[in-house]
């Protein structure tokens, strides 16, 4: 091998290294400031971080500090109980290279809607076919805590871990 290339291996090596020592918690999109999380029940939060990473977890409305450990692949995951406060809430993720802050997290019921092509109309409707009444109901509506969580369309013929894009 000559040695402009084997410098150019070395170097690349290198900064391959230090990314993997400086990686930091890493979230799916779902889990994220102004999200709703349901009442009364047990959640997982999870996400991704180094081998063995340690990680702690903070929430306003939990009595003590979670701490977990990554697994020998990076996953993380821990199931935390919810209340049935209508407070905003904060969760902070920490680990040796991450300080995340999840804020305005409410709790409340969470439903998943699925199924009929018609799921996906919007509230206005489409063009050429309005949804009757909606401009009322937007304009009426009072409730500041409603939350929308929108995946866009995306193929796959595997599970993926996380999703590309959303809207919400």
């Amino acid at each position: 091998m000559k040695r402009p290339a084997l410098r150019q291996l070395q170097t690349l090596i290198f900064f391959l290294c230090i990314q993997l020592v400086n990686a930091e918690v890493k979230l799916p999109a779902i889990v994220s400031s102004n999200m709703v999380l349901q009442c009364n029940t047990t959640v997982v939060l999870w996400g991704w971080a180094d081998a063995n990473e340690e990680i702690s977890i903070e929430g306003t409305w939990l009595k003590s500090i979670q701490n977990i450990k990554a697994d020998k692949d990076g996953n993380w995951s821990i199931a935390v109980k919810t209340t049935n406060s209508k407070d905003s809430q904060t969760i902070k993720i920490k680990s040796k290279a991450s300080n995340i802050t999840l804020s305005n997290v409410l709790f409340g019921e969470v439903w998943l809607c699925s199924g009929q092509s018609n799921m996906e109309q919007s509230l206005n409707g489409y063009s050429g076919q309005p949804t009757f009444g909606s401009a009322m109901a937007t304009a009426n509506s009072s409730n500041p805590n409603l939350r929308l969580f929108t995946v866009d369309k995306f193929a796959s013929k595997t599970p993926l871990k996380d999703i590309n894009k959303y809207s919400g």
